[in-house]
């Protein structure tokens, strides 16, 4: 075909300024088929200083050693809330040396269970072994230390009690004496506290 000054050319369409609009495509969310591990790695959530977690040394989750946490919070058992990796593989001991540093490098206490008598509440397995209860707040740990030969472990463990009276307001010395005088729920406390007033919160 000739080309004349009357053949129609090809002219690049250039939008006014004015009148020009940006168009943004969402971008998808990119998934992995090739790596199971970061499918099961737990979502992050803002957790309460207060919570209480069960810690469990792990080797079913990849090839290396894993610090297992679980709420103890009845609504939220099932799925681990945290895995702490110590990057020891699976084939060599439990790596019992590091346990203090992987808490400790996530600002976790730790009240270790007895090697005689363990409570371990989440699923036994011979992949898990269970090391302790871990919190991020100094006063639950504190306060559990303090009821250490109170309570009974059996029924309700000494973790579980503290973050139950630290969340409700108290002090550990003030729930340690609630504690101490046979009341184990900071309610029944607040009930005894209106009619009487026998302990100042």
């Amino acid at each position: 075909m000739e080309v004349n000054k009357f053949t129609p050319a090809a002219v690049p369409y250039v939008a006014h300024p004015e009148f020009a609009i940006r168009v943004v495509r969402p971008l998808l969310p990119m998934r992995s088929v090739d790596s199971p591990s970061r499918r099961r790695t737990p979502v992050e959530h803002k957790i309460p200083s207060t919570d209480v977690f069960t810690a469990s040394w792990c080797c079913s989750v990849g090839t290396t050693w894993t610090v297992e946490l679980r709420s103890v919070d009845d609504a939220a058992l099932g799925r681990p809330a945290e895995w702490i990796c110590s990057g020891v593989p699976t084939e060599q001991p439990t790596p019992e040396r590091q346990t203090a540093d992987l808490l400790a490098e996530r600002n976790l206490l730790l009240f270790p269970v007895s090697p005689v008598h363990p409570v371990d509440s989440p699923p036994r397995s011979r992949s898990r072994r269970l090391i302790g209860y871990v919190t991020r707040n100094p006063d639950v740990i504190r306060l559990a230390m303090m009821l250490r030969d109170v309570v009974d472990a059996e029924r309700d463990h000494p973790m579980v009690i503290a973050a139950r009276w630290i969340k409700a307001g108290y002090s550990p010395d003030v729930a340690a004496r609630w504690i101490i005088g046979g009341v184990n729920w900071p309610k029944v406390a607040q009930s005894i506290s209106r009619r009487s007033s026998p302990v100042q919160n």
